[in-house]
């Protein structure tokens, strides 16, 4: 009994530290009977089937008690300016622990991308501009190719002069496509489209990304038949410059037209390098989209629908564990610099973490109280009878009203949304080595926030008694540690007890 007791000190600093655990779930846990987690762009929080439907802060590490399945989504964003990372991880449960604990240690007792568009509106403004410098000197060089013809004489010449008009009319066609790729500033137009996609109904969203990689396709293609057509241009024009020079030293204007032919290719390959950021841009998009439709929902909250992707999704919680969940937002705004995407460093911007539960109405605590019970104590001794031989007497019993320390072990009844008041069964174990107690009752719990939580409990009281197990009352004994080791405790008749336990 002695080591049971001694047993029953340690145990109770250890359930003392778990009971914190139990404390924390009835003050402040809350229940999410659907186990559907929702989370805005904010990171707020709203458990589906609530009332009212609202978004909220979920505290730092809550515990939330979820049906043996839960599925947590987050609101459908533009990769482009956000992501996301979701940590997941299993921790024993302490309040379960509690129970476990008692039964194995007493087995004899109880983006920001606002400049996007202004740098966008630039590379317009200076593609307009290069190629009004182009069409200027197309232009000169029309001049020239009249006062060239004149003077031209020879076959040679005429010929000559021939192929750079019919050069001419090619420069100027495919020049007029151009023109409108750079006027109208397609690629930059579709990059912003893409930055600035509200992801709100997922119908919609895949619909208008579908459109930006028709357009985006097409005018890959048209850029690729352009750079090859002036590529072609360049070659012939530098043919007729090189055959002229061996004719006559007026090759400037074949000359020229090589050099425009060059430089509508460099502008072509300019707006290839936008239209590759485009690409990259849109393959981003549609990568994470995919990723999404692994499981994902239309919901209506608060009378608005929006799209949801399911980012975590497990089967049935076990109740020796808790399921830690850690939910962090990434910021990375995404900009267009020349010809080449910027993407900012990853900015965790919000972490959330929450710890998920399997609803159980039995929750364990675990601390120290006092408890009032009237015992029945009795001993035995040695004496001489009449004829001066040692023997077992029994000395006169006694009833002692006795206050004893106790570890005691509350199985609290979560059957409500108020904690102020619980009803609990309760088990216990008396640090009294006099006189070992045993108790099983029930009661209420009474939190009023703070420190203020107290207990009153009351029930039943067993007691060890000290009994002989082979020799009786009368028999005759070598002396009193012949008496002591014939001596076992067992359990008294019931007793009544009041319980009472402060600030646990």
């Amino acid at each position: 009994m002695k080591t049971i007791l001694i047993i029953a000190v340690i145990s109770f600093f250890t359930w003392n530290v778990h009971g914190q655990s139990a404390k924390e779930l009835l003050r402040n846990g809350q229940r999410n009977k659907s186990g559907e987690f929702y989370f805005n762009q904010n990171m707020e929080c709203y458990f589906k089937d609530d009332s009212p439907e609202e978004f909220f802060e979920l505290p730092d590490s809550v515990i939330v008690e979820v049906p043996s399945k839960y599925v947590v989504f987050l609101k459908a964003y533009n990769p482009l300016h956000i992501s996301h990372q979701t940590e997941s991880k299993l921790v024993p449960d302490q309040i379960n622990q509690i129970a476990i604990d008692f039964w194995e240690n007493l087995p004899s007792q109880f983006s920001n991308l606002k400049d996007i568009e202004d740098a966008n509106e630039k590379q317009i403004e200076e593609s307009a501009r290069r190629i009004k410098v182009i069409d200027e000197k197309i232009k000169a060089n029309e001049a020239n190719f009249l006062n060239i013809s004149r003077r031209s004489k020879t076959l040679d010449s005429i010929v000559i002069k021939a192929k750079e008009n019919e050069l001419i009319d090619k420069l100027k066609a495919t020049k007029k496509t151009l023109d409108g790729i750079v006027t109208d500033g397609l690629a930059i137009k579709l990059s912003n489209q893409l930055i600035k996609l509200k992801f709100i109904d997922a119908v919609q969203t895949r619909s208008e990304v579908t459109s930006i990689r028709t357009k985006t396709d097409k005018l890959k293609l048209t850029l690729s038949a352009v750079y090859l057509k002036l590529d072609s241009l360049r070659k012939e024009t530098l043919k007729l410059r090189d055959k002229q020079d061996w004719i006559s030293n007026d090759w400037k204007n074949s000359d020229a037209l090589y050099r425009i032919s060059i430089e509508l290719t460099n502008l072509v390959v300019k707006h290839q390098k936008i239209g590759g950021n485009l690409e990259g841009l849109l393959n981003r998009v549609e990568t994470t989209m995919e990723t999404w439709k692994i499981f994902e929902k239309m919901e209506t909250i608060k009378n608005e629908s929006h799209w949801y992707i399911g980012i975590k999704k497990e089967g049935n919680l076990e109740k020796k564990s808790i399921t830690v969940i850690t939910l962090k937002k990434i910021v990375h705004p995404v900009t267009i610099n020349g010809d080449q995407i910027v993407v900012a460093p990853d900015l965790i911007t919000k972490v959330v973490t929450f710890r998920l539960r399997k609803r159980q109405v039995v929750v364990f605590e675990a601390s120290a109280g006092l408890a009032f019970s009237p015992q029945d104590q009795s001993d035995f001794v040695t004496a001489k009878n009449d004829a001066g031989e040692l023997i077992i007497g029994k000395a006169a019993s006694k009833q002692m009203e006795q206050l004893n320390i106790t570890s005691m072990l509350n199985l609290n009844f979560n059957v409500w949304d108020d904690e102020t008041v619980l009803p609990f069964l309760q088990l216990g174990a008396g640090l009294n080595e006099a006189i070992p107690l045993a108790l099983l009752g029930a009661g209420l719990r009474f939190d009023f926030g703070g420190k203020r939580i107290f207990a009153l409990s009351g029930g039943m009281s067993f007691t060890g008694v000290k009994a002989l197990i082979n020799l009786d009352i009368g028999s005759e004994v070598k002396d009193d540690l012949t008496l002591q080791n014939d001596l076992e405790y067992q359990i008294s008749t019931p007793k009544l007890y009041f319980g009472i336990q402060y600030n646990f």
